[in-house]
């Protein structure tokens, strides 16, 4: 069904396993416009956009990830390499933090601003 975000997120998932990036990005886009809702969709089209070498879109959309999933820990990783390919070592270190936490991190919530 064309209409169906997590289709388009698998759809995403077999041409990222064929390394067609750009195929695998136009499928993920078309899953979080279907599905703005689901983390894992905005995560994935992060990680993709990273190695495009679109890291401003792939930063904002690991962030998108983290609004649906502060658990989302792919999405906090991504998110950490972008801050040290770009030479924000604090942030990256943030963002590890939240990964490695003891307690809940929506107890306990760091928040990164760029």
């Amino acid at each position: 069904d064309p209409r169906h975000g997590p289709a388009w997120m698998l759809q995403g998932d077999i041409y990222l396993s064929r390394r067609d990036l750009n195929q695998a990005a136009q499928s993920y886009q078309r899953s979080v416009i279907l599905s703005p809702n689901t983390s894992r969709s905005w995560e994935r089209l992060a990680t993709v956009k990273m190695e495009l070498g679109d890291l401003s879109g792939a930063e904002g959309d690991y962030q998108e990830a983290l609004k649906r999933d502060h658990y989302n820990t792919a999405a906090w990783s991504g998110l950490a390499r972008i801050y040290l390919m770009t030479g924000r070592e604090e942030l990256a270190q943030l963002a590890m933090e939240n990964i490695l936490a003891d307690t809940d991190p929506r107890d306990n919530m760091i928040t990164i601003e760029p």
